[in-house]
C-alpha cells in the first residue's frame, strides 16, 4: 500500500513530493507534469542517515557520552539553559530542514534575553536583497513561461547538482527545441547539457550583463569595453550573446553561487536589469523563499550578530554557550578552525538528526527524526508549488517535540499551530522594476594567489560530511597553472592563507579556469576541513558571506 503526502524539506531547492510504501520504497509524485518522475539518490541516504544509524541522545558526563532518553536530555538541557540564561548564548539554526515549523525554535529562544540570533545566511540572502531592491519582492515566474523562450541562459546555475528536477525540466525543454547556454568559471556537470558553454572569470557575471546591455541600449556610454575583457569571455562569444538578445526571447536563470562574492548583490542587480531592459523579465528566475506563501512564526530577536561577524566574536571568546539546531558549522561555516577552538572550551547544545562533526563537540545532544518524523509545510525555490506534510513515516521525536518539551520545562508559553491550521496566502505578489543608477563593481582579487571555489556535489548531503567519496579528496587546478608551479597530477601541495593550511592532492583538469582552484564542499582533505581556509567576508548586501572571495597560496611540497 502506497502512502502519499510527503515532501523533502532539505536544502535542495525542489521541495520534491514523494510517496512511500510499506517496504519504504520512495517514489516521486510529479505534481508539475514536467518530466518522468524520479527520486534523487539522496532521499534514501537521508532516510538511512537520520533513521537507521542508531544515533542517540546523550549528555557528556566526565568526558564520556552517556546515552539518555529524549525526555531526560530535554529536561537537562532546559535546566542548563535556565542556569546560564544571563550568559552570552549564540543560537544558530541552520537549513537542516527548511520546513515552516522549524521557526518555533526561534519563538522558544526569544525568551532568553541574552541570546544572540544570527542575522543573514550562507545561502540566498544576498540575491534576495538584490531582488527586493530591484522589484520590491522576491518571486519566480511560472516555470511554464520557459516554454515560450528560444534560449535559456544559465548564469552559474549548476542545476544538475543543486536542483535535479529543474535539470530534468531543462532536458525536456531541450528536446522540444530550446537552446541552452551555460556561463560559469567551472565546466560543471550542468555544462554537459548546454548547447554552448561560455567560460567567465569568477565574479564578473554582472560586468558581462552590463556590457551586453551597454552594447544593445546605450551605444557604449557606460564605457564597458575595457571591463568586458575583464570577464575573460571571448569576442566571438560576446557577439553571440548580443545576437541572442537582439533576435530571441531569452530565459535567464541565476545561480546562488553568483551572490557569494563581495559584489554578489551587484551581480544579481545587473542580471535583473539585463532581463528587464531586453523585455525578458517574464523569463527571469532566481529563487523564491521557501516559506513565502506561509505565515511564519515571528520571533522577537532582541540581540543579533551578523553572520560574517561571527568569527570575530569567536576570536574574542565572547560567547559562553552555543545552541546549534540543524546546523553543522564545523563543516559548513567559514573559518572552521576558530569554531573548533571555541567549541573545545565552551558548553555546546546540539539538536540534529545524526552525529555530525559539530556533534563531536556537544555537551548535550538531542536526537530527532527529521523530516521523516514531523508534519510540516514548505515551498519550492524554483517551481511555484507548496507542499504540506501531515503524516509521519517513522515514530521518532521531532523538532516540534523538542520545542514543546523545552518550553514546558522552562515554563515558557508558545502558541503552536496544528498542521491543519496552516493556510496559504491568497495575495498574488507581482514584480515591479525600480529604475535607478547601478554602479559596476568588479570582484575582489588578491594578486599572485588562487581563488578557492568550493562547489556543491550531487551527493552533497545537506550540510553533512560526505565521507564516502574519497575519490574527491583533492583540488582541481588548471593545466597552465599546474605547469607554471611545476606540479604533477596526484602530487600533494599545501594550500595556505592567514586562516590556516591544508595538505591536499592535486587533480589537473581543464574544467577549472586559470587562477582558480576548486574542490567540493563538505570534504575532509587529508583530515583537514575545507572551510578552515574560507574567509568570513561580507557581501555587498551586508547579510551574506563572500565565501568565494577566499584566496590561497598553492605551495609545492618538497
Amino acid at each position: 500500500m502506497k502512502r502519499k503526502g510527503y515532501f523533502c524539506s532539505k536544502d535542495c531547492p525542489d521541495c520534491c513530493p514523494f510517496e512511500v510504501d510499506n517496504k519504504l520504497n520512495f517514489n516521486y509524485v510529479d505534481k508539475l507534469n514536467i518530466t518522468i518522475p524520479f527520486v534523487c539518490k539522496k532521499l534514501k541516504r537521508f532516510y538511512e542517515r537520520e533513521v537507521l544509524t542508531g544515533d542517540y541522545s546523550f549528555v557528556l558526563e566526565a568526558g564520556i557520552k552517556v546515552g539518555k532518553s529524549f525526555d531526560d536530555v530535554c529536561k537537562e538541557v532546559a535546566s542548563f539553559l535556565l542556569e546560564n540564561k544571563n550568559k552570552n548564548i549564540l543560537y544558530l539554526r541552520g537549513s537542516g530542514s527548511l520546513g515552516l515549523f522549524m521557526g518555533y525554535y526561534d519563538l522558544l529562544f526569544e525568551n532568553f534575553k541574552n541570546l544572540y540570533f544570527v542575522e543573514g545566511s550562507l545561502c540566498d540572502e544576498t540575491g534576495l536583497s538584490a531582488h527586493e531592491d530591484d522589484f520590491g519582492c522576491v518571486v519566480n515566474p511560472a516555470h511554464e513561461n520557459l516554454r515560450e523562450v528560444d534560449i535559456i541562459l544559465l548564469f552559474g546555475k549548476n542545476c544538475k547538482v543543486v536542483s535535479p528536477h529543474l535539470y530534468a525540466f531543462l532536458k525536456q525543454l531541450k528536446k522540444n527545441g530550446k537552446e541552452i547556454i551555460y556561463i560559469d568559471p567551472i565546466y560543471t556537470e550542468t555544462a554537459k547539457i548546454a548547447d554552448k558553454y561560455i567560460r567567465i572569470n569568477p565574479g564578473t557575471d554582472g560586468i558581462l550583463a552590463a556590457s551586453i546591455l551597454d552594447s544593445l541600449k546605450y551605444n557604449g556610454t557606460l564605457n564597458t569595453n575595457r571591463l568586458f575583457h575583464y570577464c575573460g569571455v571571448s569576442q566571438i562569444d560576446f557577439e553571440y550573446l548580443l545576437s541572442l538578445f537582439c533576435e530571441k526571447k531569452v530565459g535567464i536563470i541565476t545561480g546562488f553561487g553568483l551572490q557569494r562574492y563581495s559584489n554578489g548583490k551587484n551581480i544579481v542587480n545587473w542580471i535583473n536589469r539585463l532581463a528587464v531592459e531586453t523585455s525578458n523579465e517574464r523569463y527571469l528566475y532566481f529563487g523564491r523563499p521557501s516559506k513565502i506563501n506561509f505565515e511564519k512564526p515571528k520571533a522577537d530577536k532582541k540581540k543579533k550578530v551578523k553572520i560574517y561577524e561571527i568569527p570575530n566574536y569567536l576570536k574574542k571568546s565572547f560567547f559562553d554557550v552555543f545552541v546549534i539546531v540543524a546546523a553543522n558549522p564545523i563543516i559548513t561555516y567559514p573559518e572552521s578552525g576558530v569554531w573548533q577552538q571555541e567549541f573545545l572550551n565552551k558548553k555546546v547544545v546540539v539538536v540534529d538528526t545524526n552525529f555530525t562533526e559539530t556533534t563531536k563537540y556537544a555537551d548535550y545532544f538531542i536526537k530527532v527524526g527529521g523530516m521523516f518524523a514531523q508534519p510540516d509545510a514548505m515551498g519550492s525555490y524554483f517551481f511555484n508549488i507548496d507542499n504540506i506534510r501531515k503524516e509521519m513515516i517513522v515514530d521518532l521525536p521531532n523538532d516540534l517535540d523538542v520545542v514543546k518539551n523545552l518550553a514546558e520545562h522552562c515554563k515558557f508559553s508558545i502558541d503552536f499551530k496544528n498542521i491543519d491550521e496552516i493556510l496559504l496566502k491568497e495575495k498574488i505578489v507581482k514584480r515591479v522594476y525600480k529604475q535607478r543608477n547601478i554602479p559596476i563593481i568588479s570582484p575582489y582579487v588578491e594578486k599572485g594567489k588562487f581563488r578557492l571555489l568550493t562547489l556543491s556535489n550531487y551527493f552533497y548531503l545537506n550540510s553533512q560530511l560526505s565521507e564516502d567519496y574519497k575519490k574527491e579528496k583533492f583540488v582541481f587546478i588548471n593545466p597552465k597553472d599546474a605547469d607554471a608551479l611545476k606540479i604533477l597530477d596526484g602530487e600533494t601541495v599545501t594550500l595556505k592563507n592567514e586562516c590556516g593550511y591544508i595538505h591536499v592532492k592535486v587533480k589537473i583538469d581543464s574544467k577549472v579556469c586559470s587562477g582558480v582552484i576548486m574542490t567540493y564542499k563538505n570534504r575532509k582533505l587529508d583530515n583537514f576541513i575545507v572551510n578552515t581556509l574560507t574567509k568570513s567576508i561580507p557581501t555587498d548586501s551586508d547579510n551574506g558571506v563572500a565565501i568565494y572571495d577566499t584566496f590561497v597560496e598553492v605551495c609545492k611540497n618538497l
